[in-house]
C-alpha cells in the first residue's frame, strides 16, 4: 500500500498532539487550515475528525470504507503499541516480543493456540465476504478500511511523520509491526469474549477439590474420627450458594420439573479410574497459564488482558421512576492496565449510523455506547459455555490412538504448530508444538514441560468442548445493535451474538427498558448432572470434568424461549451484577432447576457472589420509594463502596466477642466493630475522628477475614493434598457465610460445620466461634505488627494506608505506572475505599495480607439519560486516557476525577456540542 502524505499544521493540532512532528502541507485550502491533514488513495472522500477536550475523536465520513480507514488510523494513533500486543496475545505471538525475557509467555501462547481464535476467525471472516446480506457487506467493508487506516498510519510512524513516547519505544519497534489485517480484528473479538467466558481453570478446580474430598473422606469408617467427621464436606468445599440473593428479575420463572436427571447415586469413575483422573487434572492444571495477578507494581511481564476477576454492573431504570427519562448506568471491571483497555470514539455516517461508545482497541465499530435513541451496557453472564472431558485412551485398531466413545473408538486427530521466541519481534528459535484433537469434544489440554508440550504418557487425558469452537458473528450483532432505533431492535439484534455470554441491558427514547442474556448455552445429557451436594457428592456437575464416554455429552443448546429476558417488567428496574439472573443457585442445588425438552435446564453454576448485585437493587428500591431518582444518585451508588462483607459476617464476630470473657488481645477490634457502618473510607487526609475509625474497623475486619479462612480451611487443604486457597476470595467468602450465617446448611447440618474443627477435634462446643476469637487474636497481633500498621492505636490503622491502586503498563516499563511512582500526590499509589465485591470494585482479595488493590476494576463508568421523545446524554469516565504517549494533555485526563464530564456535562453527540468542546482538527482526503 503506498503510504500517501501526511502534513501537519504547526498550531493548535501541535499544541494539542503533543506527539507529531513534520511541516508544511503543501495544500492551503480551508479543510486543512489548523488542521493535521492526512492524505490517502485509499480513501473515496473527505473525512472530518475532530478531537474534544477529552482526547474522544469524532468521525465523520461518507460512507463506512472510509469511516472503517479513519477509526483505524486515528486508534493506531493514539494506541498502535497496545493493538499489537493484544493481536498477538489473541493469536499466540506474543513470546515473538517477550518470550526471550519472560519463559511462561511461551507456555501462554501454547495455551492459547489450543483454542485455535484466529484460525476461526479466518472461517467467519470468508464467510461474511461470501455473504449478500447488508450488514455484513458493510461490515466487510469497515473492517477492510479499518485495517488499511492501521496500516496507513504504521507506515506514517516508521517515515517519521510521528514520534512514540520514549518509554513506549523501549518495548515496541514500529519498524517490526507485521501489517493489521481483518483477521486480526476478528481474531481480538473472539479473544475478548473467550476471556469473559472461559471456566476452564474454574472445571479443573472445582474437581480437583471434589476428587480430593471424596477419595479422602466418603466411606471413612467410624473409627477415623477425623475423616468421617468431614466424610460430607465436599458440599462445603465447593459450597456456590451466593452470599447476597437478589436475582435480576425476580418475577422471571424457570422452566418446569418434568423428569428427575440425576441417576444413581453412585460416582462415573472407579477409584482406579479416579485416581488417573485426578493425576490428569493436576497436570492440567499446571498447563493452564493463569491469568496475570498484578497489584499496579511494574513488575516486569506484559500485562494480559484476561483476568478470573472480570465482572461489571448495570442497572437500568423507567421513566416512571427518574422523572421522564430512562436512565442506564454501566461500569464493566477488567483489568487496568495503562493504557485503559478500552477506546472511546464517536462514529458517524450520515443516514448510516451515528454513535459514540467504547471498543477494545483494534476491533472497529462501537460495542457498548449509544446512537442518540438507545443505549446499551453489558455485564458477564457467566454462562457454562465451556465442559471439560475425561478421555479414555487406548490404541486405534490400525493405527494411532483412539478415544472411547458411545461404547465405540473414535480416532484422536492431530495438528502441529510453530512458535518463535525472541524480543522486540526478532525471533531468536522457533519450536513446535503437536496439538490433539477429540473430533466430538475438542482439542486435548497438552502436557507441558520446561514450557514444551511435550508427549502424553497416560491413558487419560483431558479435552475441552466451548462453544468458541466454531465460526461465530458477535461482530454482526453488535453493528446491528448500533444501528438499532428501539429496545425492542436492539434485542434483536443481540440474536448474533451466540458465544460466550453478556446481559445485555438497553433503554431508548421511547421510554422502553430492556434485558436479555442470549447466547449458546449447551443442553447436556442427564450423565452430565449425578452429582448432589448431599446425597452423591462423588457424582459429576457440569462444572466439573465430565466423563467423555457420550453419557454427558452436548445435545444442542437451550432454546432462545427459556432463556432469560424482559421487556419494561413492572418493577420498572433491571439489576445484573454477574449474579445469578433467576435465583437457581440460590438453595444450594444447582441442578433441580427444571427440564427442557426432557433435558435438565441449566445455564450456570459459579456466578458473582451477589453482593453487588444485592447493594444495587436495596438502594434502588429505597430511592424508588423514597421519591424519583435522578443521574446524580445514580452515580453516587456507582461509586458505592460499603463493605457488604462486613454487613453480612459482623453480627457473628460480635456474637463471638460477647460469648465470652478475657478476650483482651482482641478487644480493640471488637470494640471497632459494635459502632462500624460498614464504610469503608481511605482516612488517609484530613479525616474526621469518626471516619478514622470507620477507616480502622475496614482494615481490622479484612484482616480478620484472612485469619478466620486460614484457620477454617489450612488444615482441611493439607489433608486433602491441595494448595490454600486453590479457589480465591469469592469462594472463600461463600464458605464464611455458611459457617456464620447458615451452618446447617453445612456438613454435617448442625450448628458446628465440621470445617469449624481445628484438624484434631472440634475443640468444644462451640468450635466456629473459637475459630472468630482465634482469628481476631490473629488479626490484633499482625495490625499492630510493623507488617501492618506499626501500631496497637487504632488511629494510625487507616484502611487508605494499606489498599493503594497504582496502573501497572502494558509494557514491562516502570516509567510509565499511573500514578508515576515519584508522583508525590500518591507516593504508594491511590488510595481506595472499598473492600471484597464492592459496587465500586476494589477487590484486594484476602488470600494474603497485602491489600493493595487486584490490577481490575471499572474499565470505564458510563451513565446514558434517555428523555422519553427527547434526546440521549452520556456521560464518562475512563481511566488513564484515550492517548498512550505521557507528552499528550489526553493521556491521563480522564483518570484523576470521579466523573468526566461532570453529571451536567454531557460526552458532546450533536455536531453543535462536538464543535462547541472541540480541542483539535484532523482532514482526511484521498
Amino acid at each position: 500500500m503506498k503510504p500517501g502524505m501526511i502534513c501537519v499544521v504547526v498550531g493548535a493540532a501541535l499544541a494539542m498532539g503533543g506527539a507529531l512532528v513534520g511541516s508544511g502541507c503543501g495544500d492551503n485550502s480551508a479543510a486543512c487550515s489548523g488542521a493535521t491533514c492526512v492524505r490517502n488513495p485509499a480513501l473515496t472522500d473527505r473525512v472530518s475528525v475532530t478531537r474534544d477536550s477529552l482526547g474522544i475523536a469524532h468521525i465523520t465520513a461518507k460512507n463506512v470504507h472510509d469511516l472503517g480507514f479513519v477509526q483505524g488510523y486515528i486508534t493506531a494513533h493514539d494506541r498502535l503499541p497496545q493493538m499489537d500486543i493484544l493481536r498477538r496475545n489473541a493469536s499466540g505471538t506474543l513470546a515473538e516480543i517477550f518470550g526471550a525475557v519472560s519463559p511462561s509467555i511461551v507456555t501462554a501462547d501454547m495455551e492459547i493456540r489450543m483454542h485455535r481464535m484466529r484460525h476461526y476467525a479466518e472461517q467467519s471472516w470468508t464467510q461474511m465476504q461470501a455473504s449478500s446480506d447488508p450488514v455484513d457487506v458493510q461490515l466487510v467493508e469497515m473492517l477492510r478500511g479499518y485495517a488499511l487506516g492501521v496500516n496507513a498510519y504504521a507506515a506514517h510512524l516508521v517515515a517519521g511523520k510521528f514520534e512514540l513516547d520514549i518509554e513506549v519505544q523501549v518495548s515496541f519497534d514500529p519498524t517490526r509491526f507485521a501489517a493489521w489485517n481483518e483477521i486480526d480484528s476478528l481474531t481480538l473479538g473472539r479473544y475478548q469474549a473467550y476471556s469473559l467466558s472461559g471456566s476452564l481453570a474454574d472445571e479443573l478446580a472445582y474437581t480437583d477439590i471434589a476428587l480430593a474430598a471424596v477419595e479422602t473422606y466418603l466411606g471413612a469408617d467410624v473409627g477415623d474420627t477425623y475423616a468421617y467427621e468431614r466424610r460430607g464436606i465436599v458440599k462445603d468445599l465447593l459450597r456456590l450458594t451466593p452470599v447476597g440473593q437478589r436475582s435480576t428479575l425476580e418475577a422471571v420463572g424457570k422452566p418446569a420439573r418434568a423428569s428427575e436427571p440425576k441417576a444413581a447415586a453412585r460416582s462415573p469413575y472407579t477409584r482406579a479410574q479416579a485416581a488417573s483422573l485426578r493425576a490428569a487434572v493436576r497436570n492440567a492444571r499446571s498447563a493452564i497459564n493463569p491469568a496475570h495477578v498484578d497489584r499496579g507494581l511494574g513488575n516486569l511481564e506484559p500485562r494480559l488482558y484476561q483476568r478470573p476477576n472480570a465482572g461489571s454492573n448495570t442497572w437500568a431504570v423507567a421513566p416512571a421512576h427518574a422523572s421522564g427519562s430512562a436512565l442506564l448506568i454501566g461500569d464493566q471491571h477488567l483489568a487496568l492496565p495503562n493504557p485503559s483497555v478500552f477506546y472511546p470514539v464517536h462514529l458517524t455516517v450520515p443516514g448510516v449510523l451515528d454513535g459514540y461508545g467504547i471498543t477494545f482497541p483494534g476491533i472497529p465499530g462501537i460495542i457498548l455506547g449509544h446512537n442518540g435513541k438507545t443505549a446499551w451496557s453489558s455485564t458477564t453472564a457467566y454462562h457454562d459455555v465451556m465442559d471439560v472431558f475425561a478421555e479414555t485412551i487406548e490404541p486405534c485398531p490400525d493405527t494411532g490412538d483412539c478415544v472411547q466413545h458411545n461404547e465405540a473408538l473414535v480416532p484422536i486427530e492431530a495438528r502441529t504448530e510453530s512458535f518463535g521466541i525472541g524480543v522486540l519481534g526478532t525471533v531468536s528459535e522457533t519450536v513446535t508444538a503437536t496439538y490433539e484433537t477429540v473430533p466430538h469434544h475438542g482439542p486435548i489440554i497438552p502436557t507441558f514441560e520446561d514450557g514444551r508440550v511435550v508427549p502424553r504418557s497416560s491413558n487419560t487425558a483431558l479435552s475441552v468442548q466451548y462453544t468458541g469452537h466454531e465460526p461465530t458473528f458477535e461482530i454482526r450483532a453488535i453493528w446491528r445493535l448500533l444501528q438499532s432505533g428501539t429496545v425492542q431492535a436492539g434485542l434483536a439484534a443481540l440474536d448474533d451474538f451466540s458465544f460466550g455470554g453478556q446481559n445485555w441491558v438497553l433503554i431508548d427514547t421511547a421510554g422502553s427498558i430492556g434485558w436479555t442474556m442470549k447466547a449458546k448455552v449447551p443442553r447436556r445429557k442427564l450423565g452430565a448432572f449425578t452429582w448432589d451436594p448431599d446425597s452423591n457428592q462423588a457424582g459429576v456437575a457440569p462444572f466439573m470434568v465430565l466423563p467423555g464416554d457420550g453419557s454427558a455429552d452436548w445435545d444442542g443448546y437451550i432454546p432462545d424461549a427459556v432463556m432469560p429476558q424482559a421487556l419494561n417488567p413492572d418493577s420498572g428496574l433491571i439489576v445484573t451484577a454477574n449474579a445469578d439472573p433467576v435465583g437457581a443457585t440460590f438453595d444450594n442445588d444447582l441442578l433441580n432447576d427444571g427440564d427442557v425438552d426432557g433435558l435438565p435446564w441449566f445455564l450456570g453454576a459459579d456466578y458473582a457472589i451477589g453482593l453487588r448485585q444485592e447493594r444495587i437493587a436495596d438502594v434502588l428500591d429505597a430511592s424508588v420509594a423514597a421519591g424519583a431518582v435522578d443521574l446524580a444518585d445514580m452515580a453516587s451508588l456507582q461509586h458505592d463502596t460499603r463493605s457488604g462483607t462486613g454487613a453480612k459476617f459482623v453480627p457473628a464476630i460480635l456474637a463471638a466477642c460477647e460469648a465470652v470473657d478475657g478476650l483482651s488481645d482482641a478487644a480493640a477490634l471488637c470494640d471497632l466493630f459494635s459502632t462500624w457502618d460498614f464504610s469503608t473510607p481511605t482516612a488517609t487526609g484530613a479525616a474526621s475522628a469518626t471516619e478514622l475509625r470507620h477507616a480502622a474497623a475496614t482494615s481490622a475486619f479484612n484482616a480478620w477475614a484472612h485469619f478466620f479462612v486460614e484457620r477454617l480451611i489450612a488444615d482441611e487443604y493439607a489433608q486433602l493434598g491441595l494448595a490454600t486457597w486453590t479457589m480465591g476470595t469469592s469462594h472463600a467468602v461463600r464458605l464464611v457465610d455458611g459457617v456464620l450465617n447458615a451452618p446447617a446448611s453445612m456438613w454435617p447440618g448442625d450448628a458446628a460445620p465440621a470445617v469449624c474443627g481445628d484438624g484434631v477435634t472440634n475443640n468444644g462446643s462451640d468450635p466456629c466461634g473459637d475459630r472468630i476469637r482465634e482469628a481476631l487474636a490473629d488479626a490484633a497481633a499482625w495490625l499492630a505488627s510493623e507488617d501492618g500498621f506499626g501500631s496497637s492505636d487504632t488511629a494510625q490503622w487507616a484502611w487508605g494506608k494499606q489498599h493503594l491502586w497504582r496502573m501497572a503498563p502494558l509494557f514491562p516499563n516502570s516509567a510509565l505506572l499511573l500514578p508515576p511512582a515519584d508522583d508525590p500526590n500518591y507516593p504508594g499509589g491511590v488510595p481506595r475505599g472499598g473492600d471484597h465485591d464492592v459496587v465500586n470494585r476494589a477487590d484486594a482479595g484476602w488470600n494474603d495480607l497485602d491489600f493493595r488493590q487486584l490490577a481490575d476494576g471499572s474499565a470505564q463508568r458510563f451513565m446514558a439519560e434517555a428523555k422519553v421523545g427527547g434526546a440521549i446524554k452520556a456521560y464518562l469516565q475512563l481511566p488513564t486516557g484515550t492517548v498512550y504517549n505521557r507528552a499528550s494533555p489526553f493521556y491521563r485526563v480522564l483518570l484523576d476525577v470521579a466523573y468526566i464530564p461532570q453529571v451536567h456535562q454531557a460526552v458532546p453527540f450533536t455536531p453543535a456540542e462536538v464543535a462547541q468542546a472541540a480541542a483539535e482538527h484532523w482532514s482526511f482526503s484521498k
